[in-house]
């Protein structure tokens, strides 16, 4: 559907109800009842920052990375703008420009909200971002900090067994990461080093 899509929870019976005033989902193309958005198309995974104030989900299609900040009372989602709210594979509508970011299909904060990190089926690849907690908007990290690659990337730590990278999670204790590689048949293991 290349849509994020909004459900209010009921806590006592773990019912799920969609709004069908716009807020209940944000398509890529005109829907009736939906917000459009953009840098959606193939939306596949999605986290919710750890002060719960925004949303980041990445898209297939778009090989993107988009933010969204989240109605504390209802939870419903309005896209962050400029080029801060988005991170897009060699640019694109006034996104971010990211490297290694083809594809993307796994998604993690870190514990500490300070960084999003992105794995790429097509790069093979974990892509570093920064996040600013008090807008919420995220770029990608200058120079090699920014991302690893078993690909021949510019700006980019090599890495190995990250062919078809998909999904990623980070531990508790925000020092490790765990990637899986579909194409290398793998789990690849990372530890996670905090920068300014």
């Amino acid at each position: 559907s290349n849509a994020v899509l909004s459900f209010s929870r009921d806590p006592s019976t773990g019912v799920l109800t969609q709004a069908n005033d716009g807020s209940g989902c944000i398509v890529e193309s005109p829907l009736t009842s939906c917000t459009t958005g953009s840098n959606v198309s193939g939306a596949n995974a999605v986290a919710v920052s750890p002060d719960d104030r925004q949303v980041y989900v990445t898209s297939l299609i778009s090989s993107s990375l988009t933010a969204f900040e989240r109605g504390s009372a209802d939870g419903s989602l309005d896209q962050l703008p400029g080029a801060g709210g988005c991170v897009v594979w060699l640019g694109d509508n006034g996104c971010t420009p990211g490297r290694a970011l083809r594809a993307p299909e796994g998604l993690a904060l870190s514990p500490d909200g300070r960084n999003v990190y992105v794995t790429a089926f097509s790069s093979g690849s974990v892509a570093v971002m920064n996040r600013f907690k008090s807008s919420g908007t995220v770029v990608q990290k200058t120079g090699h900090d920014g991302c690893v690659t078993v690909q021949s990337v510019a700006k980019c730590n090599a890495g190995r067994s990250l062919a078809g990278a998909s999904s990623i999670v980070l531990s508790p204790d925000g020092r490790f990461a765990y990637v899986t590689a579909n194409k290398s048949n793998a789990v690849a293991v990372f530890r996670r080093v905090v920068r300014n």
